[in-house]
């Protein structure tokens, strides 16, 4: 089978379109095997297919064999993933970390910490209350459930200041109003969404760990150590699903880190290139990463100096909080 490992990758664009109606069965399609001939695989393409039904770990092990033996890949030069692909690339980072040259993560983290299990949970509540949902054995869709979902979904997706800048006012939409605004996420949020995929998906989402890979006994300092090749780590500084002091303690464990967070009102989706500066910032960075500039030191000794203020702050406020108990 052949290796990847020297052939060109000609992109300009490393954000990627997502698209929502995504079935397992497109992995054949001719995007993917173009983008796959291309040797950068990008991961989130995959959120909603199998990697969402069977979990991180064998995902990216079903994916592995599929690559191999469908389209004789054994080698990629990069593998690129936002939000739940970001999980995706830390986990093949750290089960297989010969399988790409490079890694790159967006929106992200390793792990799902105990804040957005409780914010998983949140929303797979708002979404189970609507009587309609049956347990999950409902045969019409939950709309009122939907609703309530995409109403909580809408107040993590883009941070504070997005909401106070009134960022919503697009280009695209200069009339829009603010109950517009809102309205989007409570009626059209994702448009022919199913409620027991998108429960689905958060349930994967909320288990993911890649301290669960075998070998790493658990330990998230063991399994992120197990990452060899360069690993371009850039979460939103403003993303509330996962918070940037996360994605700065796991930077930490990691050796071959390059840490770049990216300035942004526009929360999660920062990651995604929602809007034109955060593309431009996405793609010179991931370009220039694919091409060489690994550069890791300073980012890495900021990650840790900001890692051990958060973690001081941590055990400052457990102190204060024991001496009132």
């Amino acid at each position: 089978m052949a290796e990847a490992t020297n052939a060109p990758v000609e992109r300009d664009d490393y954000s990627g379109a997502f698209d929502p109606d995504f079935r397992y069965e497109d992995l054949s399609k001719p995007a993917l095997v173009r983008l796959v001939r291309e040797f950068a695989q990008i991961v989130h393409m995959l959120d909603r297919s199998m990697c969402a039904a069977i979990g991180m770990k064998y995902g990216a092990e079903a994916v592995r064999e599929l690559l191999a033996t469908q389209f004789g890949i054994t080698h990629l030069k990069a593998i690129i993933g936002f939000s739940m692909g970001a999980q995706q690339a830390f986990q093949w980072a750290v089960s297989y970390p010969g399988f790409a040259d490079r890694f790159v993560a967006t929106s992200g983290t390793a792990r799902t910490w105990p804040h957005g299990q409780v914010r998983l949970e949140g929303q797979i509540a708002a979404l189970t209350a609507d009587p309609a949902f049956q347990d999950g054995a409902y045969r019409e869709p939950p709309v009122r459930g939907l609703s309530a979902f995409g109403m909580v979904w809408g107040d993590w997706l883009y941070s504070q200041e997005w909401w106070r800048r009134e960022l919503w006012r697009s280009p695209a939409r200069p009339g829009a109003t603010f109950d517009q605004a809102v309205e989007r996420f409570r009626s059209n949020f994702i448009p022919g969404a199913d409620a027991n995929d998108l429960i689905l998906q958060m349930r994967t989402w909320e288990h993911h760990d890649v301290a669960g890979t075998p070998g790493s006994n658990g330990d998230l300092a063991t399994a992120l150590g197990r990452i060899s090749a360069p690993f371009l780590y850039m979460p939103s500084e403003s993303d509330l699903y996962f918070p940037i002091t996360d994605a700065r303690a796991e930077a930490v464990l990691m050796r071959t880190v390059r840490f770049v967070p990216i300035h942004s009102w526009w929360g999660h989706t920062a990651g995604a290139a929602s809007n034109p500066n955060d593309a431009q910032f996405l793609n010179a960075t991931i370009g220039a990463f694919l091409k060489g500039d690994d550069t890791p030191a300073d980012d890495r000794e900021a990650a840790i100096a900001a890692a051990q203020a958060v973690l001081t702050a941590i055990s400052t406020h457990d102190v204060a909080l024991a001496r009132q108990i």
